[in-house]
């Protein structure tokens, strides 16, 4: 009974009406749920540790986070979404001291802040249209199966440490880390100094599609293995450098020799970014698997579909007939 109810109020609270009358924002902590029509209320009312779950729609709120939370989202790809809309945050979303562990699922966001002293933030399947900020003092952020433009972790003038990269498609520079790993991302930015001022950081298994030789600036002591790149980078770590470079693959054009389909760069929804059946990265990974976002034993997920229920199809009448409401939703269970 538990199992059910929680079915019927996500496939209210996930359901696109036709008239949009019934958008709620469910906030869910030990199994007591409330309901709110606005996320700046959602935010400031649930207690720490609660689920926000948000359905598709565009919202803004004017609060910063300063709790633990869950956001959840519907997904932000378009085909993934027909039954309930995109689910996109129009402002910066900011964590707070006090927000340690918070987690970001399904959602666009138009920027993320997070402040000094906040550990353990997480964002997955998520797109950032702009950028991600952390601040020198936050340590083990992590994102993955994302979608991101820049990252940044020199806020507040120093170098963020121990933040995790997995599985994402990056199309701006990256700056500021040190201790980082970024593996099995796809990288996209085709300007010089795409990454600057990074030390101690881990790059294996990710795909580099652009051709710019000076992409390296204050990169020092990172070892970079069993990368794609579009251009011969092995002039990029000379013998007297501190980089290593370790059986990258180079000169691999990511239209012709690497991805299925690649037609633009940057990021599209059209591009397929599963590797050609010929291409060297197939089964070349460090962990055996391919490079890039399909590669781990947990590949990128079609859509980046959220790991709460996915709603595939919504059909709800206009009208009441013989008082009844006719009402049809298509759910799917996710397992990952």
């Amino acid at each position: 009974m538990k199992k059910l109810l929680l079915f019927i109020l996500l496939s209210l609270v996930f359901t696109s009406f036709a008239n949009a009358q019934l958008k709620q924002i469910a906030v869910v902590k030990d199994g007591n749920w409330a309901f709110y029509d606005n996320l700046t209320n959602a935010i400031n009312n649930a207690d720490p540790g609660s689920d926000v779950i948000i359905p598709g729609g565009d919202y803004s709120f004017n609060t910063q986070i300063s709790k633990e939370l869950h956001l959840y989202g519907a997904g932000h790809y378009p085909l993934y979404t027909e039954a309930t809309g995109v689910t996109f945050i129009v402002s910066q979303i900011a964590f707070n001291p006090g927000s340690d562990n918070s987690t970001l699922t399904g959602l666009k966001i138009h920027n993320l802040l997070v402040q000094n002293d906040v550990d353990n933030i997480s964002m997955t399947r998520c797109f950032l249209v702009n950028n991600v900020e952390i601040s020198m003092s936050t340590t083990n952020f992590s994102c993955r199966e994302s979608v991101i433009k820049c990252i940044y972790g020199q806020r507040g003038g120093g170098i963020n440490q121990y933040s995790i990269f997995e599985k994402n498609i990056i199309t701006g520079d990256i700056a500021g880390l040190d201790f980082a790993i970024f593996s099995n991302n796809i990288i996209t930015k085709n300007v010089s100094f795409v990454l600057h001022v990074i030390s101690n950081s881990i790059f294996r298994n990710n795909v580099f599609t652009f051709d710019d030789h000076s992409f390296l600036e204050a990169v020092n002591s990172c070892i970079f293995e069993k990368n794609i790149f579009k251009f011969d980078a092995s002039g990029s770590f000379p013998s007297s450098g501190t980089n290593t470079s370790i059986d990258n693959l180079y000169n691999l054009d990511p239209a012709l020799e690497v991805f299925v389909n690649f037609s633009t760069y940057g990021f599209d929804y059209g591009n397929d970014y599963h590797l050609q059946s010929s291409c060297p990265g197939k089964n070349y990974g460090t962990d055996g698997t391919d490079v890039g976002i399909y590669g781990t034993a947990y590949p990128y997920k079609e859509g980046a579909v959220p790991i709460i229920p996915h709603y595939t199809n919504s059909e709800i009448g206009s009208e009441l007939i013989d008082g009844k409401l006719h009402l049809e939703i298509t759910v799917e269970a996710q397992t990952k």
